[in-house]
């Protein structure tokens, strides 16, 4: 929502889906039963599973409601950005339609089209935004699908106890999380420059398909508890890039150091990315659904201008 995010993570290559273009439904039937990714370590259990993904949900009494999916690049699992351009393209200004998880399902469902051939799995919030009670909003930092950055992102945060605006978008660590090669590859890796200048953003995306920023694990405005977004990954074969990713939803409210805890210590990522959270967390997968339980806000579940689409592999 309207915090700014610190981090951007590749988003996989190739498989990032323009939801501005329509397209026939392209889920059919369900993906084959498949040995899991990875066993869920202690206190998690098993809640979905198909071939290169796998969803851990938390015991209540040992972590409270939380959620990860595992997503095995290599295996072909892919993950898209799912995000409707209304206006500004290219621009600091640009705007997006807004959302909720279980629309969001719904419009990957019917409106684009699988990258891999098997079904969609899931669909989390993904960046920090600005006017979080509007149809169509900006986004705080870059985005980019298809080879082209969309956005260079606001870089904005707006603090009411301090009065703080755009006057120092750089104040706070980012990360970018970026998709290449087809999506079987990912990085996370620091995003830092000076100003939000549209070229600057450009070269700074360059190395990636498709990409958002966000957040360090342990940075950004917003201390304390709260709902929280990670991404993290790994590199099963130690080639310098990762190929399996982890999502950390929550829908307690945990501190950061909870919740890169949660990543580092119980599922083994080594490097880290933090997306929105609060009343922006939210979740929608085929068997589980923070939906109305983690929406939050008294008229329901806040709507988010772009999500992260999970499928498995073919």
């Amino acid at each position: 929502m309207i915090k700014a995010p610190n981090n951007v993570g590749p988003y996989l290559g190739g498989i990032g889906i323009a939801v501005t273009t329509v397209f026939a439904v392209g889920i059919v039937g369900s993906a084959p039963a498949v040995a899991q990714v990875e066993a869920c370590p202690s206190g998690w259990s098993k809640s979905q599973e198909a071939k290169g993904y796998q969803m851990c949900t938390s015991n209540l009494s040992v972590i409270g409601a939380s959620a990860v999916q595992i997503v095995d690049l290599k295996a072909g699992a892919r993950i898209v950005i799912g995000s409707e351009l209304k206006s500004g393209s290219g621009t600091a200004a640009a705007k997006y339609v807004t959302r909720t998880a279980d629309e969001w399902w719904n419009f990957m469902l019917n409106y684009t089209s699988s990258p891999t051939g098997a079904p969609l799995q899931a669909v989390v919030n993904a960046s920090f935004f600005m006017d979080p009670d509007s149809s169509i909003t900006r986004l705080s930092f870059a985005q980019k699908k298809n080879n082209y950055v969309e956005t260079s992102g606001q870089g904005c945060y707006f603090d009411f106890q301090t009065g703080q605006d755009c006057t120092r978008p750089d104040q706070w660590g980012k990360r970018k999380l970026g998709f290449y090669q087809n999506g079987e590859k990912a990085l996370i890796k620091d995003y830092t420059y000076n100003g939000w200048d549209y070229r600057t953003t450009v070269n700074y995306m360059s190395d990636v398909s498709y990409g958002l920023v966000g957040y360090g694990p342990n940075s950004g405005p917003t201390t304390g508890n709260g709902r929280r977004t990670y991404v993290g990954g790994k590199d099963t074969d130690s080639d310098g890039a990762l190929d399996r990713l982890y999502i950390l939803t929550t829908v307690d409210e945990i501190s950061r150091e909870k919740a890169i805890e949660i990543m580092t210590q119980r599922f083994g990522t080594n490097s880290n990315i933090q997306f929105d959270g609060g009343g922006s967390t939210q979740l929608k997968s085929r068997t589980y659904s923070f939906g109305s339980k983690g929406c939050f806000t008294p008229l329901g579940c806040r709507k988010v201008p772009n999500v992260l689409a999970i499928y498995a592999a073919s």
